[in-house]
């Protein structure tokens, strides 16, 4: 590895550990599940980046990160045409809108070549560990009139989010061994 350039160094790294994973898991597997002998395992790994717009930032700071982090993902897609990415929060697709909108439509064009996929159907990544079911609603909403189709950027695709994510939602290892 040493002899790839150090921005490159990272991505393998990634591979090797993925692939040791793969390869301690194996024996783990029930028999249905293992690979044959001349099959090879498949790993898709696809970009995302997980940001919580005010969590620890101003409202301005959280928005000038969602713009920065969108135009570097939308660079990384165009340096890497084989790359895929994600993002998640209505409200994230409303300010590059509104601040970007040349940056809107280069996202719109990598939606329309499924290279970008909104994913979620909130408006901003919900905590849904213990909020009121009423502002669950409120958010799905939201998000929903937002990306309704011919308004915004899935187009004329189904105004509904095919993918549920919620990043923030974990069990306490209580309740795992419980």
């Amino acid at each position: 590895m040493s002899q790839l350039p150090q921005q490159k160094q990272h991505v393998w790294w990634v591979l090797a550990a993925l692939f040791l994973i793969v390869a301690l898991n194996r024996a783990a597997l029930p028999a249905s599940a293992r690979l044959q002998e001349n099959e090879r395992p498949a790993i898709h790994i696809i970009g995302h980046a997980h940001i919580d717009p005010v969590w620890r930032w101003t409202k301005d700071e959280g928005h000038a990160e969602v713009l920065a982090t969108f135009r570097s993902a939308v660079a990384r897609l165009n340096e890497y045409p084989e790359a895929a990415f994600i993002a998640s929060s209505a409200q994230f697709y409303k300010w590059v809108e509104e601040a970007d909108p040349a940056l809107f439509e280069e996202i719109k064009a990598l939606v329309k070549d499924g290279r970008w996929n909104p994913v979620g159907g909130w408006w901003v990544e919900a905590d849904v560990n213990c909020p009121l079911g009423e502002s669950l609603v409120r958010q799905g909403l939201a998000s929903y009139f937002f990306m309704r189709p011919g308004r915004s950027l899935i187009g004329s695709a189904p105004a509904r989010s095919k993918r549920s994510y919620c990043p923030s939602t974990r069990k306490s290892r209580r309740a795992r061994s419980a």
